[in-house]
């Protein structure tokens, strides 16, 4: 037993070691199975390596076991906590949580565990989520320091409401109990949506007391079906039936709180009868059934070793007793079954086996832990059970059409228009300007070439148009025709012929002008329509500004004869 902490767990494998090792004795142990706690395992077999003694885990989840160049002895049947960060991020991009915080627990297991979740988000497997705030916390801190971790993630300028905890239990009940506390001081204070790795599983002792904090939070739980077998046999054992078992009539003293031997004068001390029942306040531990698949993998491996060496010798088989622990790890890599809860169990070249997860949705009262979901290597999260009302986790609401992000904080933005004929790069989120003659989408995020379109002759406005400009010409040039005719007559000559016929050639090149605006666009209409009017108009105004003149000093030479005439 490793009591969860790395001293004990050394004190133990040492005294072990010492005891098969140290002798030559013929019953050395061939394999360890456990301890269950990441760190604890690491120290364990960084001593059983030494020895070449396989170690088979069947609750430690740090990726760092997965590394065979440094711990080249170890194997286990829960799968590593990479797919544990994996199945998180979908929870998160499940639920649209895209902007949340992050706590998780001082040791190996949590740090890594934030450091595989760290790295899936900004390595883009999660284009959405992002960590607004984390921080690094110990087991066994004080209260003091969980309420300062909860008061700095609600002080934040735009608070996120999921909070993500690689933690073990004991941080975990540790952030419920600050989270009651500031409640009670704030009762407004909303609380956290919380989501807890496996360190939380589905222990009822994480809740004890903060029920009403933890209701609604999620928690994982490597997929770990009840051995039902397993009670009845618990329950059948007794002190008497069970004396192989050196530590079992310590354990019943220590559950029931009582002794097989009392002195005559202690009148308080409960005696133990040896009928009491195991039944009460029993909870079968999630691990279990890791615990009996890791026994299995190491027997199947012993099975199949005898089998290869010992299968032409009938009687002793003096080869399995000097066991090699290189050879015997290289067989239990090698199993391969189906367990009695019809889970497919097999080792990659890590040692580590496929995901299968469950997510829990704490609801309290009698149901406790009810599960949603699940999560298996080859297939996407699974929810099968919905909550009522999902909180919302984001800084920023995602910007209209036609407005790009300016990013003010982590995960932060505000949104800014672009002009009617820009476009939003959201590689770079700027607005860019189209291109003469081209304008943008609906989604304003490409543009596209304008359509040319030209005056349709067909219809009555343009048809009105040109039938008054082709009258106008019509009745111009008779009226040339006229002047052609008459040209020498008194009549013609005093109008000024000259004169006379540049007016006429003006307006008759303002009628003409409106066929070329009226057309399709081109270079010649274009050119037509914009120099042909300016230069109609001013050959028609300086043609009569020039008559008018001279007319102006006729008259004034027929008026000055006139007042200096003798009578």
């Amino acid at each position: 037993d490793s009591c969860w902490t790395d001293r004990i767990a050394m004190e133990q494998s040492i005294a072990f070691l010492r005891e098969g090792v140290g002798q030559c004795s013929c019953t050395s142990t061939p394999a360890v199975v456990g301890p269950a706690k990441s760190s604890t395992t690491i120290a364990v077999q960084n001593l059983l390596q030494v020895f070449h003694i396989p170690q088979i885990g069947y609750g430690a989840t740090t990726a760092d076991l997965s590394d065979k160049e440094q711990y080249g002895y170890f194997m286990r049947v829960v799968p590593a906590d990479t797919w544990q960060a994996k199945l998180v991020v979908a929870m998160l991009e499940h639920f649209n949580w895209t902007y949340v915080a992050v706590i998780y627990s001082a040791g190996n297991y949590g740090e890594k565990g934030f450091e595989e979740l760290e790295r899936m988000i900004n390595n883009d497997l999660s284009e959405n989520v992002c960590i607004a705030y984390s921080e690094k916390v110990k087991s066994l801190a004080e209260p003091a320091e969980f309420d300062k971790i909860l008061n700095s993630l609600s002080s934040q300028k735009s608070v996120p409401q999921v909070v993500v905890c690689f933690c073990e239990g004991l941080t975990m009940r540790g952030m419920f109990k600050a989270q009651q506390r500031l409640r009670k001081r704030n009762p407004e204070m909303r609380p956290f949506q919380w989501i807890c790795s496996d360190g939380w599983n589905d222990r009822l002792d994480v809740v004890n007391g903060v029920e009403l904090e933890a209701a609604g939070s999620f928690s994982i739980r490597i997929h770990s079906p009840h051995v039902k077998w397993f009670d009845q046999y618990y329950f059948s054992l007794n002190p008497e039936n069970n004396t192989h078992n050196p530590w079992f009539r310590e354990f019943w003293q220590e559950k029931f709180n009582c002794q097989f031997t009392v002195p005559k004068d202690d009148f308080e001390t409960k005696v133990c009868t040896g009928q009491e029942n195991l039944a009460i306040n029993y909870k079968q531990d999630a691990k279990l059934s890791q615990v009996v698949n890791s026994i299995r993998v190491v027997g199947l491996a012993l099975q199949a070793l005898y089998n290869d060496r010992c299968r032409e010798n009938s009687t002793m088989c003096t080869e399995i007793f000097a066991l090699n622990g290189t050879l015997l790890l290289k067989y239990m890599l090698n199993v391969t079954f189906v367990d009695q809860f019809n889970q497919e169990v097999y080792f990659d070249a890590s040692g580590d086996p496929p995901a299968w997860y469950d997510v829990l949705n704490y609801v309290g009262g009698e149901e406790g832990f009810r599960m949603v979901g699940e999560y298996r290597k080859k297939t996407d999260i699974m929810f099968y059970d919905k909550t009522n009302q999902i909180p919302e986790s984001v800084c920023s609401k995602p910007c209209k059409i036609g407005q790009r992000q300016r990013e003010t904080a982590a995960c932060c933005w505000i949104c800014e228009d672009c002009l009617p004929h820009q476009i939003i790069d959201y590689t770079t989120r700027t607005c860019q300007n189209c291109t003469l003659g081209w304008w943008p989408n609906d989604d304003h995020t490409t543009c596209y070439p304008l359509v040319h379109e030209g005056p349709d002759w067909s219809s009555t406005g343009i048809i009105l148009a040109l039938l008054l400009a082709s009258l106008g010409i019509i009745m111009t040039s008779f009226t040339v025709l006229i002047f052609i005719r008459y040209n020498h007559t008194p009549v013609v000559k005093s109008t000024t012929r000259e004169l006379s016929y540049i007016i006429l050639s003006g307006i008759t090149i303002c009628y003409a002008v409106s066929f070329a605006v009226l057309a399709t666009p081109s270079f010649t209409t274009c050119f037509i329509s914009r120099t042909l009017p300016p230069v109609a108009f001013s050959m028609i105004y300086s043609a009569l500004l020039t008559k008018t003149n001279r007319i102006a000093r006729i008259l004034a030479g027929s008026k000055k004869r006139i007042l200096t005439k003798k009578p």
